[in-house]
């Protein structure tokens, strides 16, 4: 009896060190929280990062105004084609209106996309008719009869300019960020970066 009990005694006593042993190996690895720390300070020091080097999306700002105004005027340059009818485009200091022909006069065209446009904070135009700057509209109701800057006719034919869009401010690198939007006699419209 006295074996049995010593070799049960023995039995215990290895299960008891096994699991001591089991319970003390160190596990190599991170812990969940540890990698969330991590990865926290890692998107905190990114953002930092791109907020002091980066232009605030100033620049996909001009781009995208110069790529939609030149949308813009192609897609106006195919409505006085189809429609037959004179439209015409007017630009003051924060945007620009359409009209379309109404005999003598014109009319502000109110459809959604040639509904009166406002530049973003940050971005202006500068535009050119023959070299030459044309004075800026006064015109901002609907019951005024303008006279606008550019023109796009029903054979599709255009008023030759060139728009200048450009940043207002670019504090960080002090360097202006342009894009030149050309229309040519025949319809064509381009949009070149400088």
């Amino acid at each position: 009896m006295a074996t049995t009990i010593s070799v049960v005694y023995n039995n215990i006593a290895l299960l008891v060190k096994k699991k001591w042993e089991l319970t003390n190996i160190k596990v190599k690895g991170f812990t969940l929280l540890e990698m969330l720390v991590v990865m926290i300070v890692i998107g905190i020091i990114l953002s930092i990062t791109t907020l002091t080097v980066g232009d605030g999306g100033l620049t996909k700002q001009v781009e995208h105004e110069a790529q939609r105004l030149a949308a813009v005027l192609k897609l106006a340059s195919e409505q006085a084609i189809i429609q037959a009818e004179e439209i015409g485009i007017s630009f003051d200091a924060t945007g620009y209106r359409f009209y379309q022909s109404q005999g003598q006069s014109w009319q502000l065209l109110q459809e959604e996309i040639f509904r009166p446009y406002t530049f973003h904070l940050n971005i202006s135009v500068k535009l050119l008719i023959d070299g030459i700057t044309p004075p800026t509209s006064a015109c901002t109701q609907i019951t005024c009869s303008p006279i606008p800057h550019l023109l796009f006719f029903s054979s599709g034919e255009i008023t030759p300019y060139e728009l200048t869009v450009f940043s207002v401010t670019n504090n960080i690198s002090n360097k202006t960020l342009t894009y030149r939007v050309i229309g040519e006699a025949t319809g064509k419209i381009t949009v070149k970066s400088e």
